[in-house]
């Protein structure tokens, strides 16, 4: 009975439709998953970042440059890159380059903050180091006394970034 075959194999094509119909509904079920994790994951991401300041503007950097246009100026003469209070590192005279030393440009910086750091800098500047190692925001280093309250910040910042790199991965 050839009809009899011809059901038999319709059935079988049928139950191997049915089969692939409920694997191809898993997968869409476990893609509807992922894309609600993901979504959930992004707006826990946007909220994390909104909880932190955004960065400083570029613009802050300007007394550095303003510092080395103002030295570079100076590339022609020695006497005259001394006397901007620069860094000559030439070898003549008459030619050479001209920086800007960090002690000008750390000063230029508390200028510009309005002498914000000049005030924890002297704190501890110029103590014995007995009077240094109690202190509790001072260090000793090597022969002199310095102020180690930007460790602490230092590590506070550390801190931020770690969690921030454990929240994304």
């Amino acid at each position: 009975m050839k009809w009899m075959a011809e059901l038999e194999d319709l059935a079988e094509t049928m139950e191997t439709k049915a089969a692939a119909a409920a694997a191809v509904a898993r997968l869409n079920l476990q893609l509807k998953t992922k894309e609600t994790a993901a979504q959930v994951a992004i707006k826990k991401e946007k909220t994390f970042a909104a909880t932190f300041p955004a960065p400083a503007p570029v613009a802050q950097l300007t007394p550095k440059t303003d510092l080395k246009n103002k030295c570079e100026a100076h590339n022609k003469s020695k006497t005259a890159c001394l006397g901007a209070k620069c860094a000559w590192k030439g070898q003549k005279k008459d030619d050479g380059p001209c920086s800007p030393r960090e002690a000008q440009v750390a000063e230029h910086l508390k200028q510009k903050d309005g002498g914000a750091t000049a005030g924890t800098t002297e704190k501890c500047k110029g103590k014995p180091e007995p009077e240094c190692t109690k202190a509790p925001e001072c260090k000793w280093e090597g022969k002199e006394c310095k102020d180690s309250s930007f460790l602490v910040d230092m590590k506070l910042a550390l801190n931020m970034v770690a969690a921030f790199v454990a929240f994304l991965f």
